[in-house]
């Protein structure tokens, strides 16, 4: 069961995005969030299509994210100042943002700067993000699991890790 109230970002690829008058095949949701484990909008690297991004509720059911508004009602994510994502963070451990999706170059680095995958990040010992989980809603990220050098596993929840030690140096 409680695979059913976590979502690894690892398991956020290849979803159908229903709305209320179009469906969607995405490739990946990237679910940006901040310092305080809070979600602040999901990136969909639409297929065919320029990503769109949403603020408010979403919620995954199996490989469905569904999403109570109208297609028109998601914006472009081009549309999004690059200041917008400062201090925001997000796991692509596929760095599928580096050249698939129609992105300005200007929000293309800023969105790859908020990144946390592949990087040593100064923990208890250096580690790598393995994965990021969510909720089912996408309110809030619930866990970041990490490996050391040697591959050992550690899991870290709010009030664990402070998730300031995850962003880029200024």
């Amino acid at each position: 069961m409680i695979a059913d109230i976590l979502v690894g970002q690892r398991h956020l690829a290849g979803l159908t995005v229903r709305l209320q008058d179009a469906t969607w095949y995405a490739k990946y949701a990237f679910p940006f969030f901040d310092m305080k484990w809070k979600v602040h909008f999901l990136l969909f690297d639409v297929l065919g299509a320029v990503p769109r991004m949403w603020q408010a509720s979403a919620v995954l059911e199996g490989k469905d994210v569904r999403i109570a508004a109208k297609a028109a009602d998601v914006p472009r994510f081009e549309t999004v100042a690059p200041e917008h994502l400062k201090g925001l963070l997000h796991f692509d451990p596929w760095w599928a943002l580096k050249g698939g999706p129609r992105i300005p170059e200007e929000l293309r680095s800023a969105a790859l700067a908020t990144n946390i995958a592949s990087k040593y990040h100064a923990l208890d010992v250096p580690r790598r993000v393995k994965d990021v989980v969510f909720d089912t809603e996408f309110h809030t990220v619930l866990a970041v699991y990490t490996e050391d050098d040697y591959f050992r596993e550690k899991a870290f929840q709010e009030g664990d890790l402070d998730l300031a030690k995850l962003l880029p140096p200024p």
